[in-house]
């Protein structure tokens, strides 16, 4: 079975929730590879959500 960052995002989504999946998968990377979560929503232009 193929993990999350190697399968198929799905065509015929709305585009939001395409750019979800993508952030999603690009999160997971990053955190996999020690990578600066700041940087990357830098270059994705992700909103991260404050805790209350």
């Amino acid at each position: 079975m193929k993990n999350s960052s190697e399968k198929e995002i799905p065509t015929g989504i709305p585009p939001f929730l395409r750019k979800v999946m993508e952030d999603k998968r690009a999160i997971k990377d990053a955190i996999k590879n020690g990578r600066s979560l700041t940087e990357l929503a830098k270059e994705r232009d992700i909103k991260f959500v404050q805790p209350l």
